[in-house]
């Protein structure tokens, strides 16, 4: 399944929704397709008879097919005592049983995380084209979407890309295309869809409505979300056109809630939620409009397999999530891999990798656990993402399994998972540099350079050739004992599997001197008998020693070298001004005068 259809533009991910992101029905973008765009927190679902169909209540609050969505399910599962799953049995269901899934070997690193840029590292969605993997990145400082290209320094931005692309990036056949959307301000959007060849951003075709992208096989699917909003109500309707790179098809119009997309070869289905009651269905998309296939439990998100598409379910009439298999004849069906969902506060995440199907099973307060299944024998390969993060979607790509997670801190992070994996791989670097002028009191930053992206890194900086103690922070303030000495640090880069290294900048030019920025002013009332002030805010170091001479028309007052002066009758008709002098070890002192206050005999 693809990207869910785009309600309004939200990238935004509040703290309500941030500890179920991929919590719930969060599976993956199979190849080639968008992963979902953030929403606004879900409204609190309604009470039902079991966790599952209060789960799909919630789902009539959100934005379908949201990350709001998610979080619906998530809150709907956590903490129940769900069971397994009480569908029917079917002859697609596999003879697995708990005993038969094999623990993941000892000393297994399961996965290894990429330590997230400034870019946020292309999290929201992930597609290959040719040998390159893409992704889309959301800047959490910025609010800003770009598109990268993953590298084996990490996350790099691609050149030329527009700004503030949509965060959906698919491919097909030998383009990948993205979408740019612009609102006027009566809220009206323009979409426009663009391609790139791996060289060049095209133009394709401009929409006037909210787009998200489908692929299957070899044809795009542009879903428009021309529904009509109001206040107290909504209208569905979505406009569907498929193109094959070349031409675009009639538009197909349907007044359904086109959720999530399915595909199983170039045929092309949706997941529909009704409004109205819990209920999911799956169609097809015919060239004259929707074909009903059958019901089928609520999921986001599933990898095409064998000639089947599976995915993470939860079910109306069932208290557990599951892993279904749908073949485009009929209803999905669950798959009996051995492992028991009970418990689960997720339905499994799913992709595909080296051929083998991939899900998760994730209990409360617990990393998520990844399986591996060959349609016969399920395998663990152990705990993956970090504790408290949560999965979002997969990715297979340079034979390793990328995958997103989410936590309150980071944000989103990329992780890989390589099976192949084997201690002592070296760690690609290159030599860090120092950013900053060298002066005491000011702030020098190690810019690490390129490396190996999911090494862990560490610094060390020190003043000629010898290591300050504490220093082992990216930022480092000069200070005065390293006053004309020159400065270097250290980077090093670790973690499971790699071999430590380490590379150091070339040493600073020697240390200079600090210096004040001093502007004293004169602080309360210039009138008889009031006390005046001498202020020096904002004045660094604070541990300088200030030295004071007040001075009356420019003459200095016999023995006013304080830090107040009380203005006297002999100050009358005269103005006032205080110098200041700094000093302190490493800065080079300074002198300052304050502006002139002419003191009367007035109240």
């Amino acid at each position: 399944m693809s990207a869910p259809r785009l309600r309004r533009r939200a990238l935004t991910i509040t703290a309500a929704l941030a500890g179920t992101v991929g919590l719930a029905l969060g599976g993956i973008a199979p190849a080639n397709a968008a992963a979902p765009v953030a929403a606004a927190p879900a409204a609190a679902p309604a009470q039902s008879a079991t966790a599952s169909s209060r789960a799909l209540d919630a789902l009539h609050n959100t934005d379908f097919g949201t990350p709001a969505s998610r979080a619906a399910v998530a809150q709907a599962l956590n903490g129940t005592a769900a069971g397994s799953s009480t569908l029917p049995s079917s002859s697609l269901q596999r003879s697995a049983t708990t005993d038969a899934v094999r623990p993941a070997p000892a000393g297994a690193i399961p996965a290894a995380k990429v330590d997230p840029n400034a870019a946020a590292g292309g999290g929201f969605a992930q597609a290959v084209l040719g040998d390159e993997l893409y992704g889309v990145s959301f800047d959490w400082n910025g609010g800003e979407t770009s598109l990268e290209r993953w590298t084996k320094f990490g996350w790099k931005p691609v050149a030329g890309a527009p700004e503030d692309l949509d965060d959906q990036v698919v491919v097909v056949g030998n383009r990948l295309y993205i979408t740019v959307t612009t609102y006027s301000r009566s809220g009206n959007a323009t979409v426009n869809l663009m391609s790139y060849d791996g060289t060049t951003f095209t133009s394709v075709k401009t929409f006037k409505n909210d787009v998200t992208l489908a692929v299957a096989g070899s044809y795009l699917t542009i879903v428009e979300d021309a529904g009509e909003y109001g206040e107290d109500s909504y209208s569905e309707k979505s406009i569907l056109t498929r193109y094959d790179g070349t031409t675009f098809s009639t538009p197909i119009e349907t007044t359904k809630s086109l959720d999530d997309s399915i595909a199983i070869g170039d045929t092309q289905y949706f997941l529909v939620l009704s409004r109205t009651s819990s209920a999911a269905a799956i169609y097809r998309v015919d060239a004259a409009g929707l074909t009903r296939i059958g019901s089928s439990p609520y999921a986001l998100s599933g990898a095409e397999w064998k000639g089947a598409y599976y995915f993470g379910g939860v079910s109306g009439n069932s208290d557990a999530a599951a892993l279904y298999r749908f073949d485009g004849k009929g209803a999905p069906t669950p798959v009996t891999t051995g492992v028991s969902f009970k418990n689960a506060i997720s339905v499994p995440a799913v992709g595909v990798y080296d051929g083998e199907l991939e899900f998760t099973n994730q209990t409360k307060g617990k990393r998520a656990t990844l399986y591996s299944f060959d349609g016969t024998t399920t395998s663990s390969d152990g705990p993956i993402g970090g504790s408290g993060e949560q999965i979002g979607f997969f990715q297979e790509f340079d034979s390793k399994l990328f995958y997103a997670a989410y936590d309150y801190e980071d944000g989103i992070s990329t992780y890989i998972y390589d099976k192949n994996a084997k201690a002592g791989t070296p760690i690609e670097s290159t030599v860090p540099t120092v950013a900053g002028t060298p002066k005491v009191g000011k702030k020098l930053t190690a810019v690490p350079g390129d490396w190996t992206a999911t090494a862990k890194l560490s610094y060390q900086w020190s003043v000629d050739g010898k290591a300050i103690a504490g220093a082992t922070k990216q930022y480092h303030t000069v200070a005065p004992a390293e006053l004309r000495r020159t400065l270097t640090v250290k980077v090093s880069g670790s973690g499971p599997a790699f071999v430590t290294a380490t590379q150091t900048s070339a040493s600073t030019a020697a240390a200079l001197p600090g210096t004040f920025a001093l502007k004293p002013v004169i602080s309360g009332k210039t009138v008889v008998g009031s006390k005046l002030t001498a202020v020096t805010s904002g004045l660094t170091p604070k541990s300088a020693t200030l030295t004071y001479r007040w001075l009356r028309d420019g003459k200095p007052i016999s023995g006013a070298t304080k830090k107040t002066h009380t203005a006297s009758k002999g100050d009358v008709g005269t103005s006032l001004t205080v110098s200041v002098k700094a000093s302190s070890p490493g800065y080079s002192t300074a002198s300052a005068t304050s502006a002139a206050k002419k003191v009367t005999t007035k109240k």
